[in-house]
């Protein structure tokens, strides 16, 4: 879609490499977070940003910065939920949770298919932005209506 063929994607995806490097060291560097569910609100709502920002993108530096950006973001959102997840769960049965997350993580592949489909039927900028704003607010949706889910990580 920027017209710069194959050297254009594998300028893209070397700034998906730096995005990874950045979104893994501020993890790293980050002090231990209490309010996880915040931590987890803020990042969906700049990855969401973010990848309607990138559907907007018309030259390859601004789709280049934006997925840098993107890529950071999924460290912080891989790993936040996993640490609710782990949280959470009781002693005896945190394996099987992690186990189970991993699992249904796996249907991440089946969104990309969904994806591909309402792409086709509605182009890949609607489909950007209705995904964002879907997932965004399953998020909002999760925080405002369970407390369960605010105080996760808030005791240890």
């Amino acid at each position: 879609m920027l017209g710069t063929g194959a050297d254009g994607f594998g300028f893209i995806l070397a700034a998906g490499g730096v995005g990874g490097i950045v979104g893994a060291v501020t993890l790293m560097m980050t002090p231990p977070i209490k309010r996880l569910a915040r931590t987890l609100i803020i990042v969906a709502f700049v990855w969401s940003i973010d990848i309607i920002a990138f559907s907007f993108t018309s030259t390859l530096w601004a789709a280049a910065l934006a997925w840098v950006i993107n890529i950071a973001t999924v460290a912080w959102w891989a790993n936040t939920p996993r640490t609710m997840f782990q949280l959470a769960a009781k002693d005896e049965m945190r394996g099987r949770v992690i186990a189970l997350f991993g699992l249904v993580s796996q249907a991440l592949a089946f969104g990309w298919f969904v994806g591909g489909l309402v792409s086709e039927a509605i182009g890949p900028q609607a489909t950007f932005i209705l995904s964002r704003v879907f997932v965004l607010s399953l998020y909002l949706l999760a925080y405002f209506r369970s407390s369960e889910f605010r105080q996760i990580g808030q005791d240890s």
